[in-house]
């Protein structure tokens, strides 16, 4: 049937699309929490702008129906691999900016808002009114 590693990669990138924005929420509920500046945060801005690309890239993952599993995989990997190219930063760096730019309800909701127009500017752009 599928391959473990194939089953093993999945879990990690569904961890990262789906579990950390949910994890990354969590925290920012809590708006007591003291939180220090990460050594490399990006800077707000370019945070939005990749959260936005990265709702459409994973848009565009899940509607390409004629693909295998692994072929999804590979395709997202290579899409997030350039978008993270673009923008000149590491993963890492862009969770734990993300974790900063969350870590209180109403930030965590002027990002969400933020994004949200980021991606109707977006669609403006590319589709038109």
């Amino acid at each position: 049937m599928y391959k473990k590693t194939i089953f093993a990669v999945m879990k990690k990138l569904c961890w990262l699309v789906f579990i950390t924005p949910l994890f990354f929420f969590q925290i920012s509920c809590n708006k007591k929490q003291l939180q220090v500046k990460p050594a490399n945060l990006i800077p707000y801005e370019q945070v939005v702008d990749i959260t936005a690309y990265s709702y459409i890239i994973e848009s565009e993952v899940l509607l390409t129906a004629n693909y295998s599993d692994s072929a999804r995989l590979a395709y997202s990997i290579q899409l997030y691999d350039c978008l993270f190219e673009k923008h000149q930063v590491i993963q890492e760096d862009y969770s734990a900016s993300v974790e900063f730019y969350l870590k209180d309800e109403d930030q965590a909701n002027k990002f969400n808002e933020d994004v949200g127009i980021r991606l109707e500017e977006l669609r403006v752009e590319y589709i038109g009114e």
